[in-house]
């Protein structure tokens, strides 16, 4: 488990939707590292959520090595 991943609702599709704390700080170090996610700030039921398309094995590491740092 990864400690700032709140929430990742179930997908049948090539993308997770994940709740994630200080999830600005995050995504600035994803960008840092060219690694783009969606955030919905503009919807208040999704506050803090991402959809997050899944990638290569080293893609997924990336990410995953990122988040784990948080």
């Amino acid at each position: 488990n990864i400690r700032c991943v709140n929430k990742v609702w179930p997908s049948k599709g090539n993308f997770l939707l994940a709740r994630i704390d200080n999830l600005n700080a995050i995504n600035n170090e994803l960008i840092k590292n060219n690694i783009l996610i969606r955030i919905f700030s503009d919807k208040p039921e999704l506050h803090n959520c991402t959809r997050i398309t899944i990638g290569t094995k080293a893609e997924n590491n990336a990410l995953c090595e990122i988040l784990e740092g948080y």
